[in-house]
């Protein structure tokens, strides 16, 4: 499978896989979120 803006997806999805089976592959799941002041409109698809 491929994603434009996601192109390592299958690595990805392993570690998910992993994630919820209690299990840790070759390094934690991770995520994110940094809030922003003002952010702009979001972008429309193409």
């Amino acid at each position: 499978m491929y994603f434009k803006h996601k192109p390592d997806f299958e690595e990805s999805y392993k570690r998910y896989e992993a994630f919820f089976h209690g299990e840790t592959l070759d390094r934690p799941l991770v995520s994110v979120i940094i809030p922003v002041e003002n952010p702009g409109p979001v972008p429309k698809k193409e």
